[in-house]
């Protein structure tokens, strides 16, 4: 059951979509309720104070991640600015205390991020993502991402602490999980 606050964001997020092209306009308000139910897969596998969603476009992955973990704190980093600017009124008007905006690119973004997660769904270059883990800008990566971009990169992070978590009902989505310590390291 999704809570009050989110659904009430996913109908500010249609409405907003008539006017700023955030989703499709063909998804419906259940498409984006079956997206933010794939999101809370995620939570059983974040333990820091601090998540860092690359690329949040609508919010609709760390927005509602925000609302589900009110101890940790969510930057939402997207480089478009009309994007960015209604993440900040949706997180201002739905009073999600604990989620900052940053309009830039994940590679501008300079806030301390050792110990924080990096979250994405739909990311573009899961290279870039997992470059920014691997120089430890970030503790781990948690993505939902194809299949077909981790097959590209699996074996040459043979030495990386990685997992794979298969998506229910959905063939050609996974979870992807990469920690920025080596096992050589350890």
């Amino acid at each position: 059951m999704i809570e009050a606050r989110i659904l009430n964001f996913i109908e500010h997020l249609l409405y907003v979509n008539q006017s700023i092209n955030l989703v499709s306009r063909k998804t419906t308000r259940d498409d984006l309720i079956f997206l933010v139910e794939e999101s809370r897969l995620l939570l059983s596998h974040i333990h820091t104070k601090s998540i860092v969603d690359a690329g949040s476009g609508n919010g609709l992955l760390g927005i509602p991640l925000a609302i589900w973990l009110p101890d940790v704190t969510v930057t939402l980093v997207e480089p478009i600015h009309k994007k960015a600017k209604f993440l900040n009124d949706a997180k201002d008007k739905f009073q999600v205390e604990n989620c900052h905006v940053f309009c830039g690119s994940l590679q501008e973004f300079k806030a301390t991020t050792a110990n924080s997660l990096l979250v994405a769904r739909g990311f573009p270059s899961l290279e870039v993502l997992v470059q920014n883990v691997l120089t430890f800008h970030f503790a781990a990566l948690l993505a939902i991402t194809g299949k077909s971009k981790i097959e590209k990169i699996y074996d040459s992070l043979a030495k990386h602490k990685q997992k794979v978590y298969n998506m229910p009902s959905r063939d050609n989505l996974i979870i992807y999980q990469l920690e920025s310590v080596s096992r050589e390291t350890k």
